[in-house]
């Protein structure tokens, strides 16, 4: 599913967003409220587990892309959490 207002697409994540979610997760401003800046290995990780939540339709994450350019600028949505 993808999701358009005036300024923003949200759209699923790709095996291709993995070079720009890294630089975005490297930049401790962009991470500041976060786990702390991530490694390129950190981030590939992660969007790992974002794309297999996606294939097992679980709620996930999404990319925020601004319409202007169409550049990616974040990840927003949820996280899945095992709990025994």
């Amino acid at each position: 599913m993808i999701l358009e207002a005036l300024r923003l697409i949200l759209r699923p994540f790709r095996e291709e967003d993995v070079d720009l979610l890294a630089e975005l997760m490297a930049n401790e401003d962009f991470m500041r409220f976060s786990a702390g800046v991530y490694s390129y290995k950190q981030t590939a990780a992660f969007l790992e587990r974002i794309l297999a939540w996606q294939k097992r339709s679980l709620p996930s994450q999404f990319a925020p892309l601004s319409r202007a350019d169409n550049r990616l600028i974040g990840y927003y949505g949820f996280f899945h959490q095992e709990v025994d």
